[in-house]
């Protein structure tokens, strides 16, 4: 393994983007983390680089030398997790056609990276907890004990304090896996740092895809920083990603690169700041007003982001529009007509006339 690192040699960030004072706490705790050899447990949301930073803190170290061996938790089926773990020998279960090295082993002299522990059977967190202790196990089919020094650094979206209150998840094993903890704040919270992460994906992007740098419209990155990104850094790489591929040979990005629903989302909640009200808010009284709703959403969607005529125009059609889909649903019978729109008699006539329909289906009127 390579020295440690001294108190004053700066941490090398490579990937992990971040100017904030939110980034710049969690650098510190990196650095922290890169200078010991102690368990350490990140959290946070989904896509907000928890791997990424483990690797970081990995080949910051002195162990960066050995291996960084990602474990994702979740994927671990129950009956073969001890197996891809501890590894097994010949032999040792159906299917078991050679011995194969665990990944504990492999991370011998390195960093074993477990992410989504909270994922984790608790069947296996015993076992692995001894793992832990002792730095010794044995493979699945063998008497052997085998040793592997290796650092741990685990990944959770999941609050595991909450998880060993509901017995989920084993109280001494996270005592043993958080010595160290490093929280990261999703992306809405560091929206100061979108813009630098956008530029370094489209950069890296089309250096991969060997295309002419793309530079970022202002329109585009100010639509950026008013979504909420609910996928965090994971879902601005895909973004990216998507508005680069429909831009084509284009050298810019603009605001209409971006996916049309992500742009509809902004605009709904500029709407909602801008006027102090959702415009298109969830009904409360019952299923017609759910029905209402997501007509509103369609009409908002067909007239979003296009020129507005005036609003006596918008009216006139739209009036007109559901007067004819009303006649046409109720077959020209004058009673649903009237239950369904809540329409007297006399106004429905003046509407026909005002918009110049007339129902022909419609039997004579008696005297």
């Amino acid at each position: 393994m390579s020295a440690c690192r001294t108190e004053t040699e700066p941490l090398n960030t490579g990937k992990v983007i971040g100017t904030g004072p939110r980034m710049k706490a969690c650098f510190e705790l990196m650095a922290q983390a890169a200078r010991s050899d102690s368990t350490l447990l990140i959290t946070g949301e989904t896509g907000t680089g928890k791997e990424l930073c483990a690797r970081t803190i990995h080949e910051n170290s002195r162990r960066a030398g050995g291996r960084f061996v990602f474990v994702d938790c979740g994927s671990l089926t129950e009956s073969l997790v001890e197996s891809t773990l501890f590894g097994h020998r010949k032999g040792a279960f159906t299917g078991a056609q050679d011995s194969r090295i665990g990944l504990i082993k492999l991370a011998d002299n390195g960093t074993l990276f477990l992410d989504e522990i909270g994922e984790m059977p608790l069947s296996i967190q015993k076992a692995f907890l001894r793992v832990l202790q002792e730095r010794t196990f044995r493979a699945v089919g063998d008497t052997l004990e085998q040793t592997s020094n290796f650092r741990l650094i685990t990944a959770t979206n999941r609050n595991l304090d909450e998880m060993v209150e509901n017995h989920e998840f084993r109280s001494d094993l996270l005592f043993r896996i958080t010595t160290m903890r490093l929280p990261l704040p999703p992306l809405k919270q560091r929206p100061e740092d979108i813009r630098a992460l956008a530029q370094f994906k489209a950069t890296q992007l089309c250096l991969q895809n060997g295309m002419p740098e793309k530079t970022l419209d202002e329109d585009f990155l100010l639509t950026l920083e008013r979504y909420g990104w609910p996928g965090n850094v994971r879902e601005l790489f895909n973004i990216i990603e998507r508005s680069i591929i429909t831009a084509g040979s284009e050298k810019k990005l603009f605001a209409m690169h971006l996916p049309r629903q992500l742009r509809i989302q902004v605009a709904k909640e500029q709407i909602r700041q801008m006027t102090g009200s959702q415009v298109l808010a969830e009904g409360s009284e019952g299923e017609s007003d759910d029905e209402v709703r997501i007509i509103g959403q369609e009409i908002f969607q067909d007239i979003f982001d296009r020129p507005l005529p005036t609003l006596k125009a918008f009216k006139a059609t739209s009036e007109k529009i559901y007067l004819g889909e009303l006649i046409r649903q109720c077959n020209g019978d004058i009673s649903r007509i009237l239950t369904i729109s809540g329409l007297s008699r006399s106004h429905f006539y003046a509407l026909l006339k005002k918009n110049d329909l007339s129902i022909q289906t419609e039997q004579p009127r008696p005297e």
